[in-house]
């Protein structure tokens, strides 16, 4: 698994020139007035107890034990759902061939949500998307007002895509609440990952994951914690912590402010000293940890901003620091952001949304460095170098079973989560003492391949440029 997942890496690493490629492509290199300008954003390339992190290997077990750090932080995930049970109904063929249908499907044991999901002509199987915004009709092209702006399932089913759509409003349907609103969010999108790894229409390797304001959190939040989704795209979300922005709210209880200990939640509403920071969101804040953080767990997945009136031009200072952990890994040009002078999402906005998924989930060549089932490179040379406590779930079993019937009126039973106890829920918590990683060869065999890995892909890269 090791060998094939870092050979995928020195693959996937080379840019197809997709025809979509130029549409987003200069939003794809830092401009010349942010050019090393990172602001105050610490670099990611450090480690508490080993200094600076200098080799891929060195990242993947530091990226462990962040993931592990923040899971802890906002509640660690029970066994993931690999084969939730779902509805599918009322099926209508658009005229340009897209099967549209309603969809009721379960996304934790104890919860439901419904959607659409939209399925192109033809027999596949073909990259898909998971699409989060509030009203789910408006993903998919059935409200007028939504058509080139929010539609972004309707736009890439039309471009040969797989969609599902889901919504509903911030907050979460976890009762007793065990764990953070976003981190409950995200677990539940590991589930709509899983569904789509079921159907035969669907290349499991190519399922990216997008959104809009709220849904751009959940989606931010889900390509991150999930190694599962192979491109990220987030619309407006404010990707780092701004307190002078009130939509920049992940100090709200329904998102990361939540706080058991207290008898009302916060009021919505600006952190001031009479309306503080609560919850997870006050120890991660104020532990100087940044969403930036998050940003680095997506690579070397491609992952864009369609930036407006919160992510503005500015957000290349914290994407810089984003740009440093991809350079390490030799993932040029696979951090990307525009910027419009508005929120809501524009038609060039919209347009360079849908490129970015077809440039990376449309090329011959798969643009992630790992499969699906949760192979990730140099896993197996972290030796003594870990760096955190290991979460022991293992959210990456896709579960893919294609023999899922796709016709009209659909109805299977799932449920089952994965064999094994489940986490202990946490809302709070520290890292515990570092704890060597298992591994089927030494370290030092394990870098010194990874290291000559490196090598390859780099010599590789550059005779592509060169050409």
């Amino acid at each position: 698994m090791m060998y094939g997942s870092l050979l995928g890496l020195a693959v996937a690493l080379l840019p197809t020139e997709h025809a979509a490629w130029p549409v987003i492509e200069p939003y794809f290199s830092t401009p010349a007035a942010y050019q090393n300008d990172f602001g105050a954003y610490p670099t990611l390339l450090w480690n508490a107890d080993h200094g600076a992190i200098s080799t891929p290997a060195e990242w993947y077990a530091h990226r462990q034990g962040l993931r592990s750090y923040w899971l802890d932080i906002m509640g660690q995930w029970p066994a993931p759902l690999t084969h939730p049970a779902f509805d599918l109904k009322n099926p209508v063929i658009t005229p340009e061939g897209i099967t549209r249908y309603e969809i009721e499907i379960e996304y934790t044991i104890d919860a439901r949500t419904v959607g659409y999901l939209l399925v192109p002509p033809g027999t596949g199987p073909f990259p898909a998307v998971v699409d989060f915004w509030y009203t789910p009709a408006e993903s998919v092209g059935l409200a007028p007002s939504s058509n080139g702006s929010v539609d972004f399932s309707w736009q890439l089913a039309k471009r040969g895509f797989v969609a599902l759509a889901v919504g509903g409003g911030p907050g979460d349907p976890e009762r007793p609440r065990v764990r953070q609103p976003l981190s409950f969010l995200a677990y539940a999108a590991g589930t709509l990952y899983n569904f789509l790894a079921t159907r035969v229409e669907v290349d499991p390797q190519r399922v990216g994951v997008v959104g809009h304001s709220f849904g751009a959190k959940w989606a931010l939040f889900a390509g991150a914690l999930n190694d599962t989704f192979a491109a990220v795209a987030v619309s407006d979300p404010d990707i780092v912590w701004d307190e002078s922005h009130p939509n920049a709210n992940y100090w709200e209880a329904h998102y990361l402010g939540y706080d058991p200990a207290l008898p009302m939640q916060r009021t919505e509403g600006l952190v001031t000293p009479t309306n503080p920071r609560t919850g997870a969101y006050k120890i991660l804040f104020e532990g100087g940890h940044d969403l930036t953080e998050l940003h680095a767990l997506i690579a070397p997945r491609p992952f864009f901003v369609a930036g407006g009136a919160e992510d503005k031009i500015e957000r290349w200072r914290p994407l810089n620091r984003t740009v440093e952990v991809y350079t390490l890994l030799g993932a040029d040009r696979r951090v990307g952001l525009s910027t419009r002078p508005l929120h809501e999402v524009s038609t060039d906005a919209n347009a360079q949304v849908c490129a970015f998924f077809e440039a990376f989930l449309k090329s011959d060549l798969l643009p992630t460095g790992y499969t699906y089932d949760g192979g990730w490179p140099f896993d197996a040379g972290m030796g003594e170098y870990d760096a955190g406590v290991d979460a022991g779930v293992d959210t990456e079993d896709a579960g893919t079973d294609a023999g899922v019937d796709a016709d009209a009126g659909e109805s299977v039973d799932g449920g089952e989560a994965d064999a094994g106890s489940e986490s202990e829920p946490m809302l709070g918590g520290q890292l515990g003492p570092a704890q060597p990683r298992a591994c089927g060869c030494s370290s030092s065999t394990a870098g010194a391949f990874a290291a000559s890995l490196v090598g390859l892909v780099l010599l590789l890269a550059s005779r592509r440029r060169a050409r």
